[in-house]
């Protein structure tokens, strides 16, 4: 199953965090294929590979990690990105844990 996250704040982590203590448990291979911020950068994995969601997790920001992009996405530009990874077919679950002030 492959996996977008939309904000890597304390909630994403989170997850993220209970997706690597329990990958052996789960009936499906989950496949990060995304994260994308409003304000620490953003990556994308290329096409037929994953995220390594290990490395994520020590980054004090995702623009930190090798080939990620600096800055935040506008919120145009999340929607127009997310689209387009699921017209390609790279897409299954959106998972948004973003502020809402």
């Amino acid at each position: 199953v492959r996996l977008c996250l939309v904000g890597f704040g304390s909630a994403n982590k989170a997850f993220a965090e209970v997706l690597l203590e329990r990958v052996e448990a789960l009936p499906f291979e989950p496949e990060v294929v995304a994260v994308l911020t409003g304000r620490s950068g953003w990556l994308v994995a290329k096409e037929g590979a994953s995220l390594d969601l290990s490395s994520a997790l020590r980054a004090e920001k995702v623009q930190n990690l090798p080939g990620a992009q600096a800055g935040g996405l506008a919120r145009e530009d999340t929607i127009k990105l997310i689209l387009q990874l699921r017209a390609e077919g790279r897409l299954d679950v959106l998972i948004e844990a973003i502020p809402t002030d």
